[in-house]
């Protein structure tokens, strides 16, 4: 091999020396160096079969560290020769060659010729019988290597360890093993923290915040190293330092210092950062590393999706950089040269790009990104941002269920994104990405998370845009649907009801956006119970919708649904049933009989069949839907999932309880596949089959089952939640009936309060609350406290739903059994004689 520009000092030819030999100076041990249990047995493992190990990995994992290590416990195992490299350039390898030429007195070493010299140290290498260890220290290009990779015929005799931030190909070539190394594991890194600060007479700065800090810091052993160090020196608590990492204060410079690097780690992480920067930036696809790290920053540290960078946002936004930077004719970046360009950030260790990581395959150190977003002018961050976000937005899948995987990865990215850039600063009106964010989140039933995101994301449009604000009208229309599926109905009525009344002020009563506004209060109102107001509204809606689209339009037929929705909840069964059976009709003629809105409508019609008796009628139609349905949007579909449980429920009211039960049982194992084991709608459904577990006399099944649902629901929603306190009420009623009244009355009292807090006076789930506790009372002997409440709960059945209601009625039934049971004959005859009815 001929180099003509080395420019190297040969040393002069030194005597042999006594074995063991040190050839080159180790770096300190440093202190409270953690032992990497798992790495050093990976690297034990591969020197079973390969003498060559590399070590690759980001800046500041402790490659040199972990490398000097074991350099050192070689020395202790007497090793004959241990040569340590700083292999950053071909000409220090060669120079160090020379040197340990000259130290073992290999053949043929003259100590005039640097090259020769390191020539004969190879050869020496590959065939001496003693020992050794040889550490190349920080390769930058791999290739420059050329032929100075040391060979050796057997791994017990000789070894060579490398270290190198790069990840190319050839690394694992010429019979080399490569072992990543990662930063600490949560434990070392937390030991390191402790070690280092004891060892520092600084043990009284570890305080609550010690787990938080080494997790901000990423485990990273070069940014520990740097922290403690601070700290020590400036006498900074955990809690502080954490507050000065997290907060907008000082630079990753003042809080990393290169001065305070006492551990040997190398280079400070932004300078580091900026070295392999310039070399990646200078390598095809030229000019584009740079914009590529700076989009990466803004993303979540834990990895995003490799599909990102193929997403027109991302390339646009490099080809917009290229633009301004290249004079090439073609500035358009294809999505192979934005994977190319995520190889060459890879193959420089500025990130990890693993193809099978599935959606996080692309990974970023968490100190790496802020290193490189503080690289950022206030001028050059509005497209990086807005590239950003639009690429989020591009790859998230349409529906949340598709893919929920993807769509917590997504969720996390948008996190980051938002914890970097205030979320004004995205746009003038609210990005896109936002809304579909919440809506994720409620998708996911991250029900307390989504009320909170959208608190905040109203309260920024108000102070930003104005209250009466389109976007922010909007924005709260979102959150008012936050706070109903979050178990507040009443505080997404109120909100509703503002929304409305000022699209009415702004738009007018018929535009389209106040028509909406009106329909979703509706559908709130019959959320919260409020039946009757609902159709008031949604009948009103209707009359308008229909001029302003069509009686054939989608928009028309969608509020036709509400409104028989809203029939169906007062039990108005005959009306629901006659407008579903025109939706099914017009959208079968306007869409198509197998069109998804068509089944959904016939869904929604066969379940009012079985709430009115019909379940023939019911059976017949919704398992041709279910058939329709798993054709046309496939068996997990969630409007599939619907309508099996709608035919589930007609089995049951037909007496068919296995085959209820298989349904239902095949929908929640679906339901816990696709949402999670604690989604709400997962919980639901085993609720349901708990019921029909016990329907069927699995009396322990559905006992079983449904403690444990009440269980997840109070530990996912919170105790008050109503679909918790449902739980527990259908599992009161089932203690009542097993025997276990005492445990049912304890229940019962407790929800009734609950529900009569949570909801308006006259809530559906209120009376039933106390109805299902008067029966209780009753049960128990305490029939005097069970005539008080049945005669409240009937006189507000009558009050706000009627006398002629089929719930007015069963409640005076109720209260007219227990009067006779306690002698009132005269009162019993009363009710009798008003309603028609015979109490046995």
């Amino acid at each position: 091999m001929t180099i003509d520009t080395l420019n190297i000092t040969v040393p002069p030819l030194q005597r042999p020396a006594s074995w063991p030999i040190q050839v080159g100076t180790l770096p300190l041990p440093a202190t409270a160096l953690q032992p990497r249990t798992d790495v050093r047995h990976r690297i034990d493992h591969a020197w079973t079969s390969r003498n060559t190990i590399v070590l690759t990995g980001g800046g500041g994992v402790g490659k040199s560290q972990l490398a000097a290590a074991i350099a050192r416990e070689a020395l202790v195992k007497d090793v004959d020769l241990v040569v340590w490299v700083s292999a950053a350039e071909p000409e220090r390898v060669i120079a160090q060659y020379a040197w340990a030429a000259q130290r073992v007195q290999a053949p043929g070493t003259s100590g005039q010729d640097a090259e020769s010299d390191a020539i004969a140290f190879l050869d020496w290498l590959a065939t001496t019988p003693r020992s050794w260890l040889l550490v190349l220290d920080d390769i930058t290009d791999p290739a420059a290597m050329g032929s100075w990779w040391p060979r050796s015929p057997s791994a017990d005799r000789g070894r060579a360890l490398v270290t190198t931030r790069r990840r190319e190909a050839i690394l694992s070539g010429g019979n080399r093993t490569v072992v990543a190394v990662e930063p600490y594991a949560p434990d070392e890194a937390r030991a390191y923290l402790r070690g280092r600060l004891s060892t520092g007479g600084a043990a009284h700065l570890l305080d609550g915040q010690a787990d938080l800090l080494v997790e901000e810091l990423g485990h990273l052993p070069l940014a520990l190293s740097y922290a403690t160090a601070y700290m020590i020196n400036e006498a900074v608590c955990c809690t502080d330092y954490l507050r000065r990492l997290t907060g907008q204060g000082p630079r990753l410079e003042e809080l990393l210092p290169p001065q305070a690097d006492t551990e040997g780690y190398g280079r400070h992480v932004a300078a580091a950062l900026l070295l392999s920067l310039d070399a990646a930036n200078s390598s095809d696809p030229t000019g584009l590393a740079l914009p590529a790290i700076r989009l990466a920053a803004y993303l979540d540290p834990a990895g995003h999706p490799r599909t990102l960078w193929t997403s027109t946002a991302v390339t646009k936004y490099l080809s917009a950089h290229r633009a301004t930077t290249s004079q090439s004719l073609n500035a358009a970046v294809s999505p192979d040269e934005a994977q190319s360009t995520l190889r060459l950030l890879h193959r420089f260790g500025l990130l990890v790009d693993d193809p099978e990581g599935g959606h996080r395959s692309v990974r970023l150190h968490a100190l790496t990104a802020r290193a490189a977003r503080e690289t950022v002018r206030a001028t050059e961050l509005p497209p990086i941002v807005m590239a950003t976000a639009y690429a989020l937005l591009e790859v998230w899948p349409e529906e949340d269920h598709l893919a929920p995987d993807l769509g917590a990865v997504l969720r996390a990215n948008v996190d980051t994104l938002s914890n970097c850039v205030e979320v004004p600063r995205w746009s003038a009106i609210v990005h896109p990405l936002l809304y579909r964010y919440g809506a994720s989140l409620l998708e996911a039933g991250l029900y307390p998370a989504a009320l909170d995101y959208w608190r905040r994301l109203a309260s920024q449009c108000e102070q930003s845009l104005g209250k009466n604000d389109l976007t922010t009208l909007a924005v709260r229309g979102k959150l008012a649907t936050a706070f109903w599926r979050a178990g507040l109905p009443d505080e997404a009525v109120d909100i509703h009801r503002q929304v409305a009344n000022k699209y009415k002020r702004r738009l007018g009563r018929n535009h389209p956006d106040t028509l909406m506004a009106i329909g979703n209060l509706a559908v709130s109102y019959r959320n919260a119970g409020n039946g009757d107001k609902a159709i008031e509204l949604l009948e009103c809606n209707a009359v308008k919708v229909e001029r302003l689209y069509g009686s054939d339009s989608s928009e028309f037929l969608n509020c036709l649904n509400n409104l028989a929705a809203a029939y169906g909840h007062v039990g108005h069964l005959d009306p629901a049933i006659k407008i579903l059976e025109s939706v099914a009709e017009k959208s079968a003629l306007g869409l198509g009989s197998r069109a998804p809105a068509t089944l959904l409508a016939r869904s929604n019609l066969g379940a009012n069949f079985y709430r009115a008796g019909r379940n023939h009628d019911a059976i017949e139609l919704l398992e041709q839907t279910v058939t329709e349905f798993d054709q046309v949007l496939g068996v997990d579909h969630p409007d599939t999932l619907i309508a099996c449980l709608n035919l589930a429920s007609s089995y049951q009211a037909a007496g068919c309880l296995e085959e209820s039960i298989a349904i239902e049982e095949r929908v929640a194992d679906a339901r816990e596949r696709l949402l999670g084991p604690d989604h709400a709608e997962t919980l639901n459904t085993r609720a349901a089959l708990a019921r029909s577990y016990c329907a069927a006399g699995r009396i322990d099944d559905g006992i079983a089952l449904m403690e444990h649902v009440a269980h997840e629901y109070g530990h996912t929603f919170g105790e008050d939640h109503p679909e918790c306190l449902i739980s527990y009420a259908n599992l009161a009623v089932v203690y009542r009936r097993t025997g276990r009244v005492s445990e049912a009355i304890e229940i019962q009292e407790r929800i009734a309060i609950a529900f009569e807090e949570i909801f308006e006076n006259g809530h559906p789930q209120a009376l039933l609350a106390r109805g299902n506790l008067a029966t209780s009372y009753w049960e128990a002997g305490r029939l005097v406290e069970a005539i008080s409440i049945e005669e409240q709960v009937a006189d507000a059945c009558e009050r706000l739903l009627g006398p002629d209601h089929f719930v007015t009625v069963n409640a005076y039934g109720n209260l007219a059994v227990s009067y006779r049971h306690a002698g009132r004959i005269a009162e019993c005859a009363a009710i009798e004689e008003r309603f028609e009815i015979v109490v046995e």
